[in-house]
């Protein structure tokens, strides 16, 4: 038999550490970084606008 047909066997794979800060790292930069941005593009505004204020 093909071993590449996928009739024998099939073991499970388990996530390693790797695995977990991978999908950690990818969670962050798709949900947080826009938040993040939008919050130092705030930050920022806030600066410029109080220096001119005061």
């Amino acid at each position: 038999m093909n071993p590449l047909m996928g009739d024998e066997k099939k073991e499970k794979q388990r996530l390693g550490w790797k695995d977990y800060v991978a999908i950690i790292i990818a969670l962050l930069t798709t949900a947080l970084l826009p938040i993040l941005i939008i919050l130092l593009i705030l930050l920022i505004i806030v600066i410029i606008v109080t220096v001119l204020i005061f």
